[in-house]
């Protein structure tokens, strides 16, 4: 099947959608998911600042889909370059639609993976932002061939050194992502991760658990959720921290 063929994908439409203080023209596939997923990204509530995180200058955007949070990321960190990753072609054509006045943000037509190689992605059933490269309740039997690449070698090429802000939503490739970063892991300032299964949810802890701290997070059901992880380092004491002594 031709990876660009829209037949396989539902209509694009635009709207309204407040984002940083302003309305920003967002297009998006017009479904239900992809309306709620967009308007929850751009206000906010899917990856919320984190407050203490001060001189942003490098984030990546692992599954971009659409492009919500890119847009979201730039808006917010005007002055940080973001580098977005959608291997699915006709959801990378909206992200640039979606993205076109804000320089600082490159697209690129591809996902990450452990290595570089061509991956069959199955399309969600309802929307794309459920599509995924292994098989699930929520994409179709439709599928479509995209290309992965191993995310070292990317981001070595981009110069990039430090990422500030790590975004992985990735429909269950997270833990393999997170595995091929391993090396940059410690070095990496906030990492936004959604997890689609409870075995991925304690992996990805045991990954991060030596370097950073769970900030915050959204549970939406037993094997699906939302996690956001900063450095321990960099994460300040709290003062509603309870402390009761032992007896």
């Amino acid at each position: 099947m031709n990876g660009a063929d829209c037949h396989v994908h539902p209509p694009v439409s635009c709207a309204d959608i407040p984002c940083a203080g302003i309305q920003r023209r967002f297009h998006l596939f017009d479904t239900s998911i992809g309306r709620i997923v967009s308007a929850q990204v751009l206000a906010g509530e899917s990856y919320p600042l984190v407050p203490f995180l001060a001189r942003v200058r490098t984030i990546v955007d692992a599954g971009a889909n659409v492009g919500a949070a890119s847009v979201y990321f730039a808006l917010h960190y005007p002055e940080a370059r973001v580098l977005a990753f959608e291997p699915d072609p006709v959801c990378c054509a909206v992200l640039r639609k979606n993205i076109a006045d804000l320089p600082r943000v490159t697209a690129f037509e591809f996902g990450f993976s452990s290595a570089d190689a061509r991956a069959e992605l199955f399309l969600g059933s309802v929307d794309p932002a459920t599509s995924s490269l292994g098989r699930s309740a929520l994409a179709s039997d439709r599928s479509i061939g995209v290309e992965v690449r191993d995310p070292e070698s990317v981001l070595r090429d981009q110069g990039v050194e430090v990422i500030d802000i790590l975004k992985l939503d990735t429909e269950g490739s997270e833990v393999t992502i997170l595995h091929a970063l391993a090396a940059r892991i410690e070095r990496t300032r906030a990492i936004y991760v959604e997890y689609h299964d409870e075995a991925d949810r304690r992996e990805i802890d045991r990954l991060l658990t030596p370097s950073h701290i769970l900030f915050r997070g959204a549970i939406h059901s037993m094997h699906r959720g939302e996690l956001c992880y900063v450095p321990r380092a960099e994460a300040p004491e709290q003062a509603e921290r309870l402390r009761i002594a032992k007896r």
